[in-house]
């Protein structure tokens, strides 16, 4: 193993369908993990059917972090070994709309990660809008790559509030139905909560922890469209450098995880940036979102479809896009339709995450 290699030495997130093998196998089948809002808030919402995620076993405080981050630690999802790594990052939105609790997620972490037997602090927050999970995956990719760290810990977290979920239907960007992505029929996305765990190593990493690993980020590409505050580029042209960026030492992927929110905007936008940097290659390559089965995870999202994609390379599976039925005529892609994940052949992957302010980022994954 070569040591400017970055491998992936661990990855697990926690969605409304639960974590480990047991969440693979129902994102596989295709399954969804929503309720709807009056079920997580029913003081709030109490004749609102729209779905949300739900976190199995969190209890339904206002701030919902803290209770994210044990359920972590309980299943896994954050190693007990964390403390072994050179640096933790980690990525959320900050505290909740309402100011009372901004600037809390960094230190809700540190404090929990203290309870797991780790001393070692936060080296790092980002907070990039809904893109923050990729973002920080791939400065802890860099910094491996770089020779600036020999094994780093990336966590992601993020919660539901009232008050998030209103301003999103005042946006319009909520799904009354549940999110649709890429469907001739979507109408918005769907919010859900949870976290993931990725630790990236280089061959002297895996060495200091003990593991193996056939999964190597190959790259990660960044860009804004600096456009609006919302609302996504039209043509897509921003996301194309990103994804050129990070597909530039894998060519074009055997599988691209879209961000697929399901709002009419941005599903066309990402059409549009694919079209630009495979041309007609763009038609072919099966693509696939998923936050029909788990939600939107917002500050979350980035790192939790990371490591869904990971494995979807380590399975050899292509999943589903739960949601989607009858694809949009003006999204010409090759999507994976819901319940019609398939066993074949993969080598390489791209993971694309998009967020207001219009930041877009993408990460490029192989198997070897």
């Amino acid at each position: 193993m070569s040591d400017n290699k970055v491998y992936v030495a661990f990855a697990n997130v926690l969605t409304c369908l639960g974590d480990g093998l047991a969440l693979q196998e129902r994102l596989f089948k295709g399954m969804c993990g929503f309720s709807p809002a009056s079920t997580c808030f029913p003081e709030s919402f109490p004749d609102e059917n729209t779905p949300i995620g739900v976190i199995k076993d969190i209890s339904e405080s206002e701030y919902r972090i803290p209770n994210i981050l044990k359920k972590m630690s309980a299943t896994g999802v954050i190693p007990s070994w964390i403390g072994q790594c050179d640096h933790i990052f980690s990525a959320s939105s900050l505290g909740d709309l309402k100011g009372k609790n901004a600037g809390r997620p960094i230190n809700d972490i540190e404090a929990h990660l203290s309870q797991i037997g780790c001393e070692k602090n936060v080296d790092l927050l980002v907070s990039s809008a809904c893109s923050s999970g990729t973002d920080v995956l791939g400065q802890a990719y860099a910094m491996v790559k770089s020779g600036a760290a020999n094994i780093i810990a990336v966590l992601a977290v993020d919660c539901l509030d009232p008050a998030k979920l209103r301003q999103h239907l005042a946006l319009g960007t909520q799904s009354p139905e549940g999110a649709m992505p890429l469907d001739t029929k979507r109408n918005g996305t769907t919010f859900g909560e949870g976290g993931a765990c990725v630790v990236v190593a280089n061959s002297r990493g895996l060495s200091q922890i003990g593991e193996t690993s056939d999964i190597t980020i190959r790259g990660f590409g960044m860009s804004c469209d600096a456009s609006d505050i919302t609302a996504p580029a039209e043509h897509g042209q921003f996301l194309a450098k990103a994804i050129s960026k990070a597909t530039a030492s894998v060519g074009t992927p055997d599988f691209i995880n879209l961000h697929g929110s399901g709002t009419p905007l941005s599903d066309a936008a990402e059409a549009a940036a694919l079209t630009l940097v495979f041309a007609e290659r763009a038609h072919d390559i099966p693509v696939n979102g998923t936050k029909g089965a788990v939600g939107h995870l917002l500050g979350a999202a980035g790192l939790a479809e990371a490591v869904i994609s990971i494995w979807a390379l380590k399975n050899q599976m292509l999943l589903g896009t739960v949601g989607h039925s009858e694809l949009d005529p003006l999204i010409p892609l090759n999507v994976i339709g819901a319940g019609a994940s398939a066993e074949t052949t993969l080598r390489s992957g791209l993971s694309i995450t998009c967020g207001f302010g219009g930041v877009n980022s993408c990460i490029a994954f192989e198997r070897e």
